[in-house]
């Protein structure tokens, strides 16, 4: 598919539910008990090919906007600290390739 419409009729076309913003903006979201916006479900596919794929579900800001930058930050977030032989390995690899390509 090449123009937008034709991506969307695609992916409608495959069971994938597409709300744009201007359908966003005609609907505003319904608030649910507790001051939160309407209730979505979206997948959850790790990086990590051991960890399952999940079906998981948010609510949504009740005052409109997006809510996954919020939610998702945190699982993205690592303050673990990497211990010295990893950085030294990561580092020299990316070094090399630098000295190689001649970058300053």
């Amino acid at each position: 598919p090449r123009t937008e419409a034709e991506r969307l009729a695609y992916l409608c076309s495959r069971g994938v539910e597409v709300e744009l913003a201007e359908e966003r903006q005609s609907h505003p979201p319904l608030p649910a008990a507790g001051g939160a916006g309407r209730a979505f479900t979206f997948v959850r596919i790790p990086a990590e090919p051991t960890v399952a794929v999940s079906l998981e579900s948010a609510a949504a800001p009740s005052g409109g906007g997006d809510a996954l930058p919020g939610l998702l930050a945190p699982r993205f977030a690592d303050d673990g600290v990497m211990d010295d032989a990893t950085v030294a390995r990561e580092t020299a690899g990316r070094l090399r390739n630098m000295v190689a390509s001649g970058a300053p």
